[in-house]
């Protein structure tokens, strides 16, 4: 079993990323930041900012005040569909981050008539049923 020191940023740094159960590189990807900047935190040589504390407050549970200073209890107290749900939101970002021209597309989409989001909500649905 793994200790961490608790006491400094670096260390709940780290016991957040041994309970994602991700490598550097995939956590600072998650949360905006370099592999370096990761890194960086770790050692002791940079403080975790507010921005970032606050995407992992969101997207881990692991609440912002006790990551930056160890005040208040460490988790958001959420119940399993909360978690899911967000697992899910998080899961339908990362595949439109993925996808080459989807974000583009949808900004599009948005800026079409009513007439014309319809149709194509239609044309996607009749796509889908020749896919069953």
């Amino acid at each position: 079993m793994n200790s961490f020191d608790l006491k400094t940023q670096s260390g709940r740094l780290r016991l957040i990323i041994a309970e994602t159960g991700m490598t550097q590189s995939r956590f600072g990807e998650e949360v905006g930041i370099s592999k370096q900047q990761v890194s960086n935190i770790l050692s002791g040589e940079r403080d975790v900012s507010d921005p970032v504390a606050l995407v992992i407050e969101h997207k881990f549970g692991f609440r912002k005040d006790w990551l930056l200073m160890k005040n208040g209890p460490q988790k958001n107290k959420m119940n399993a569909f909360d978690i899911a749900a967000l697992d899910a939101e998080n899961t339908f970002h990362r595949k439109l981050d993925r996808t080459s021209g989807v974000r583009k597309m949808i900004k599009d989409f948005f800026l079409l008539s009513p007439k014309d989001q319809k149709m194509i909500i239609d044309m996607i649905g009749r796509l889908l049923k020749g896919k069953k």
